[in-house]
Parts: C-alpha cells; sequence; structure tokens
C-alpha cells in the first residue's frame, strides 16, 4: 500500500468500527423544567447523591453583544486560559520536535506562524475586535471537527503535539474568564438561576487549602461552533461541583462517571491535569476502543438551560451553533 492507500484503509476502519459499535451506553440527559424542581428536590436528589441534571429554566437570561461591546467594547481579554497558556509556555521542547510543530503542524492548521507568536497574538485582545469575530455565521450546516491532518499522521504524532494541533485549528475562544474582567456591567443583568440559590454547590465544602478565587465567579464562555474550552478532562477541583448556563447558541456535552476512567483514553498531561483522548463526539474506536464500553451522557445543551455536573466527573463541552456565537455562563 502506498500512502494513500493506506490513509484510505485507515478511514474505513474507522467508519466500520463506528458502525457496528454504536456507543449505546452514551445517551442525552433527560429534561426537567424548573417549574418542576424545587431547590430541596435539586439538593436531595442531584447534588447529595451526585447525579448530572439537564434544567429548562423558565425566565433565562438573554445575551445582547451590543450592549455588551457599548458598554465593555475597550476592555482586553485573553482567547487562551491562564491555564492553557501557562502549561504550553512551561513546554521544554526540543529541536526537532519544535520544528515539527512551527513548520509542519501550525500550517496544517492554516497558521504561518511560530507557537511563541501565535500564543501571544491571543491575549490581551480588545473584546470589541473578537466579538464580532465569535459572532460571524459560517454558512455552515451542523457537522462534527476534524483535526486538519491525515488520520495516519495522527496516529504516528505524539499525543502532546496531536493535543497542541486540536488547540491551534479551533477558533479562537474566550473561555473560562471571570465575566467581571470581560463586563463588570453585565454583572447587573446577569442573575444567578434560581435553582442555584442558596449555592447547594458549595454543600460539599470548599478545601481550606483551595487557591481558587470563588469571588470572581461565574466565568464567561463565548465563541463560535467548533469552539472548545478543553479536551475531555477532570477538574483540578474535583470536589466542587458545577453549573453551566447557556444564554445564546448551543453547546455540545459529554458527561461520564469516574469510574469510566479506563474506558476513555487517560492522558496525565501534567501532575495536576488529566486529559481523556476519547473523542465522544466523532469516535476514532480502533485508536481509543474503550469508548464503545463506557457509560455516560452526550446530548446537546441550548439557550435557556442549565446543566449541573458533579465536580469529579469526566467532561467535555464544545459550542455548536452555526449561526450565531454560543456564550455561556459557569457557576461553581
Amino acid at each position: 500500500l502506498g500512502l494513500g492507500g493506506l490513509e484510505a484503509l485507515l478511514r474505513r476502519q474507522r467508519d466500520a468500527a463506528a458502525r457496528l459499535q454504536p456507543l449505546s451506553g452514551i445517551a442525552p440527559l433527560p429534561a426537567i423544567d424548573e417549574a418542576d424542581l424545587t431547590r430541596e428536590a435539586f439538593y436531595n436528589e442531584y447534588v447529595l447523591p451526585g447525579r448530572p441534571v439537564k434544567v429548562r429554566l423558565t425566565n433565562p437570561d438573554t445575551w445582547n453583544s451590543t450592549r455588551v461591546l457599548e458598554r465593555c467594547g475597550h476592555q482586553r481579554v485573553n482567547l487562551l486560559s491562564d491555564a492553557t497558556y501557562t502549561t504550553l509556555q512551561g513546554i521544554a521542547w526540543d529541536s526537532t520536535l519544535d520544528r515539527l510543530l512551527n513548520w509542519v503542524l501550525l500550517p496544517l492548521a492554516g497558521l504561518w506562524t511560530t507557537m511563541q507568536h501565535e500564543l501571544d497574538s491571543r491575549m490581551h485582545v480588545r473584546l470589541d475586535a473578537y466579538l464580532p469575530f465569535a459572532e460571524t455565521k459560517t454558512g455552515a450546516s451542523p457537522r462534527p471537527f476534524q483535526l486538519p491532518a491525515p488520520l495516519l499522521l495522527r496516529r504516528l504524532l505524539p499525543t502532546q503535539l496531536l493535543l497542541l494541533l486540536e488547540v491551534f485549528a479551533r477558533p479562537r475562544y474566550l473561555h473560562d474568564v471571570a465575566l467581571e474582567w470581560i463586563c463588570p456591567d453585565a454583572l447587573d443583568w446577569l442573575h444567578v438561576p434560581r435553582m442555584l440559590l442558596p449555592n447547594w454547590l458549595f454543600a460539599g465544602l470548599v478545601d481550606s487549602d483551595s487557591d481558587r478565587t470563588f469571588e470572581l465567579e461565574p466565568t464567561a464562555f463565548i465563541g463560535a461552533a467548533h469552539t472548545l474550552s478543553y479536551p475531555m478532562h477532570q477538574n483540578i477541583h474535583s470536589n466542587l461541583d458545577f453549573a453551566v448556563v447557556v444564554l445564546q447558541g448551543k453547546k455540545r456535552y459529554a458527561l461520564f462517571h469516574p469510574s469510566e476512567h479506563d474506558n476513555l483514553a487517560p492522558f496525565q498531561a501534567s501532575d495536576d491535569v488529566r486529559l481523556y483522548l476519547a473523542d465522544p463526539f466523532s469516535p476514532d474506536l480502533p485508536a481509543t476502543p474503550g469508548l464503545s464500553r463506557a457509560s455516560g451522557w452526550r446530548g446537546e445543551l441550548e439557550a435557556g438551560e442549565v446543566l449541573f455536573a458533579p465536580g469529579a466527573w469526566i467532561h467535555v463541552f464544545e459550542n455548536y451553533d452555526f449561526g450565531a456565537a454560543t456564550v455561556a455562563l459557569k457557576f461553581w
């Protein structure tokens, strides 16, 4: 087989595995109307036993980009989370991997630059320069994200380089940044959902030595279709439950109990960061066969809905509205 034939064979194997091994253990979370869920029932039936739930809000907030730009267009934001930027800055690349990254992988992602320049270009961007980009309609029909690299190359590359390629190949994304830092005025017209007041999410108590700055919650996520904060992962603060509220657009989500760890192709990115290589949205079962045995939840979260998840659960969220930016808030 030549390289083209080998690539075609790998694609046929992947597609055949997806047909023959459907992810039958992964289903959408059932949705509950907020009017039918008292705060006590939410606490007793979901928070205490550690069960995820999706709730349709009765009077949801809406996002108004025009108002935000009028009040806060001058604000500067980072289009990489502090955790991602610090991690990428701290990687010690040898010269061979550095050349492979800058001369092969970044051009595959359509970026004729260096990693350092690309990182720096995503920092301290004016909000009025980013929001119009995020709001641009793609005109495309919904479709899964695909890495811009042959499947054969993806099989051969080190995991670290594949993760980097995904960071740079997806659209730029304002994510996991305190709303207070993006637009302090928005705190005056956006509200905590009734089901989260009082804040049951802290029922598990916070570690006394935790350095999490909870006074800066909620954090905001604003991005176009296919934007993704992090690959599938477990939160570092796994004892803290969280809720994601969509104000505009649509997200795809996948959630797995920690007991599914071995089925999801775990990868220890650093001492504190645990990622998972299985992709529940576009499964590659020959590369991550355990996903076919996994049980969990996978579905869509639309504007006006909130998803509560136990802090230790493995999860991933991807923006999936091709007509407008998806905007969401996360509450711990």
